[in-house]
C-alpha cells in the first residue's frame, strides 16, 4: 500500500537527513513511491511530459529499536529510487526487512552552471531479511487495535 505524505507527516516521522561523509545503520521497513506536490499549493507537480512526479519514500529503522517510535523517513526524487534499486537487486525478495548501510557521497556534477550537483548515496544490503519478514511492531500494534476494540 502506497504511503502518503500526509500519513507520514502525521505519524511523525523524522526525516533522515545526511551531510557528505555521513553514514547510516539499520533495517528498511517500506519503500514506496509518493505524489510530488507543490510544498505551497499542495498541487501536484507533472514532467514536461505531463506525467505526474514521484518520490520514493523508505521508512527506516535503527537495527537494535525496541519499537517504531524511532523510525525515519528518508525522501526524495531520485537518489533513494536509483540507489536502493541498485541494492535491491542483489536481493530482490528479500529486501524489505532487510539491513541496509547508506553513506551520503559527495554531491554529482551539475547539470546547470551556478546550481548544486544532485546529492548522491551508496546502499548497501549488509543482511538480507529472511524469507517472509514481517515488521515485528506493525503486527503487534495492529493486535492491539483489535483486542482493544473488541467487545469480549
Amino acid at each position: 500500500m502506497p504511503i502518503e505524505l500526509n500519513e507520514l507527516a502525521n505519524a511523525g516521522l523524522e526525516t533522515l537527513k545526511l551531510e557528505v561523509g555521513d553514514k547510516w545503520r539499520g533495517i528498511l521497513i517500506d519503500i514506496d513511491p509518493v505524489p510530488h506536490n507543490d510544498f505551497e499549493t499542495g498541487a501536484p507537480l507533472f514532467d514536461k511530459s505531463g506525467k505526474a512526479k514521484t518520490k520514493w519514500v523508505a521508512r527506516l529503522r535503527l537495527s537494535n529499536a525496541t519499537s517504531a517510535d524511532n523510525d525515519v523517513a528518508w525522501w526524495t526524487q531520485n537518489q533513494v529510487q536509483f540507489s536502493l534499486r541498485a541494492a535491491i537487486s542483489l536481493h530482490p525478495n528479500n529486501y524489505l526487512g532487510a539491513e541496509i548501510g547508506i553513506e551520503r557521497m559527495p554531491d554529482g556534477v551539475p547539470r546547470t552552471k551556478g546550481y548544486k550537483g544532485a546529492a548522491d548515496y551508496r546502499i548497501v544490503i549488509i543482511t538480507p531479511a529472511p524469507a517472509g519478514w514481517v515488521d515485528p511492531f506493525a503486527h503487534v500494534a495492529t493486535l492491539v487495535a483489535v483486542d482493544t476494540e473488541s467487545p469480549f
